[in-house]
């Protein structure tokens, strides 16, 4: 393995706090797997780099759930997820046997040896996720509760600057479902706001705010 210029973390308490959640690359072995944080929702990647006789080493770092979501489906290559994310990442020694950390150091990644980053031009394939109904689920759901994500994906800046009124009554990220996408998209804004209000004029005279936005939702979701 190649030797690292960075000193040793005598203490490294985060991987007791990460939860396995499923292999993105398998083959003959996991060689990227995807970690969550539970208490906080923060997701980090394991990507398997280099080994010897004891040991196999890992990189870890922190990713967004838009960048998997685009890597996943072929958007970005794995060197532009591996780049997404701030500029330290972990690397990591595991033991073959006993599957413990032995080692942990903090890097700058571009002080990383060039050999450790992924290909430019290496993408996703379907067929090297084992678990790959799982992996998309599990993203879904991490975008449905990070707000910022859900901006991006819906280009919410262009919505809101051309359809401000309708942004705001219908389309903000809180009361976003992730399967109103194609509508969004397939759908001219003036039509959905048309039978948007006509919906809201049958219960206009309702005075729970929260019952007339859940009627709004379940409308939108049926049209």
């Amino acid at each position: 393995m190649e030797i690292l210029g960075a000193k040793v973390l005598s203490d490294f308490a985060l991987q007791h706090k990460l939860v396995r959640i499923v292999d993105i690359i398998n083959f003959e072995g996991p060689l990227l797997t995807l970690y969550e944080n539970p208490v906080n929702g923060h997701l980090f990647l394991y990507d398997w780099i280099d080994y010897d006789k004891k040991h196999n080493r890992w990189l870890m770092y922190h990713c967004k759930p838009i960048k998997i979501w685009e890597f996943i489906h072929q958007k970005i290559s794995h060197f532009d997820l591996f780049n997404a994310e701030n500029e330290e990442v972990y690397v990591l020694d595991i033991n073959n046997k006993s599957l413990q950390i032995e080692n942990v150091v903090r890097m700058n990644r571009k002080a990383l040896p060039d050999i450790y980053f992924p290909e430019k031009e290496a993408y996703f394939e379907n067929s090297d996720c084992i678990q790959y109904d799982k992996l998309i689920e599990f993203v879904k759901i991490a975008l449905q509760n990070k707000e910022n994500e859900l901006a991006e994906i819906y280009n919410y800046e262009t919505i809101k600057s051309e359809h401000y009124d309708v942004w705001q009554k219908y389309f903000k990220p809180k009361l976003f479902d992730y399967n109103l996408s194609n509508k969004l998209f397939s759908y001219n804004y003036t039509e959905i706001e048309v039978k948007s209000i006509s919906y809201i004029q049958v219960t206009q005279n309702r005075k729970d705010e929260n019952k007339i936005n859940q009627n709004i939702t379940k409308y939108l979701n049926h049209v």
